[in-house]
């Protein structure tokens, strides 16, 4: 494995013996720490868009519940 840091990024060169799988989990998990890190939401923003999401899903789909 490979690692170095050029024009501000960091590049990684992985051998193909390793699991593909396996790498793509790492990617996953790096680009959800990415999301992360770019967050300026408060818990208060979230809980609205929580309950928007709730309200429009239930709008959605309460014919599936309620006859």
């Amino acid at each position: 494995m490979i690692i170095e840091t050029k024009n501000n990024e960091t590049l990684i060169r992985i051998p193909s013996s390793i699991d593909f799988r396996i790498v793509q989990s790492v990617i996953e998990y790096l680009q959800i720490v990415e999301i992360l890190m770019k967050n300026q939401g408060t818990e208060e923003s979230a809980m609205q868009l929580a309950q928007e999401v709730d309200k429009n899903w239930w709008a959605t789909n309460k014919q599936l519940f309620i006859k």
